[in-house]
């Protein structure tokens, strides 16, 4: 996360200087498995990470194909109007964008969409499928901070219209950590 920092106490004609400084901070989510569904069951706490023996090393992903050109953009003029929807609509809303209701709810009105930054389009496995790779810049409402998530999409083209059947899939990838050890596939 970014954060800009500034002077306490400014007088009203002193211009104050700004300062962009990366901050990095991890948290744990406590989450709990039923059976059927994960459920968070504590509020996140902050925590220490050992970062060459606990972060990931990278994420591997099975052969793809770019997606062709015509896609691609016409993938980039959708990206923000769903991302929009994505942060600050309500679910119902959102329903029109994703191709089956428990694709995701959204962030629900929690989040301002400011932009995409990075953007990678390929051809998924049917005709009409692409994984897309971005990076999306969403604003705090309260402080405008940014925040710069990554996401991995499966978006599917159905007639003239693109919808969004899943995020953050990681079925064609294989996770290792920094210690070689493979995680999941």
């Amino acid at each position: 996360t970014q954060a800009a920092v500034t002077s306490e106490n400014p007088s009203p004609t002193e211009q104050i200087p700004t300062e962009i400084k990366t901050v990095i901070k991890y948290f744990v989510v406590p989450v709990v498995w039923d059976g059927q569904t994960f459920g968070v069951y504590e509020l996140p706490k902050f925590t220490y990470i050992y970062e060459n023996q606990t972060t990931l090393k990278e994420i591997k992903y099975a052969e793809l194909s770019q997606a062709d050109t015509k896609i691609t953009k016409e993938i980039e003029k959708f990206l923000p109007v769903f991302f929009k929807s994505y942060a600050e609509d309500s679910k119902v809303e959102l329903n029109y964008m994703i191709s089956k209701e428990d694709v995701t709810d959204g962030l629900n009105g929690t989040m301002l969409f400011d932009s995409i930054k990075n953007l990678a389009v390929y051809q998924g496995n049917k005709e009409e499928q692409f994984i897309v790779f971005t990076e999306v810049v969403f604003l705090d409402p309260e402080t405008k901070m940014p925040f710069y998530t990554n996401y991995q999409l499966e978006i599917i083209k159905n007639k003239d219209k693109f919808l969004v059947s899943a995020i953050d899939n990681q079925k064609h990838s294989k996770i290792v950590s920094k210690k070689d050890t493979k995680i999941s596939e």
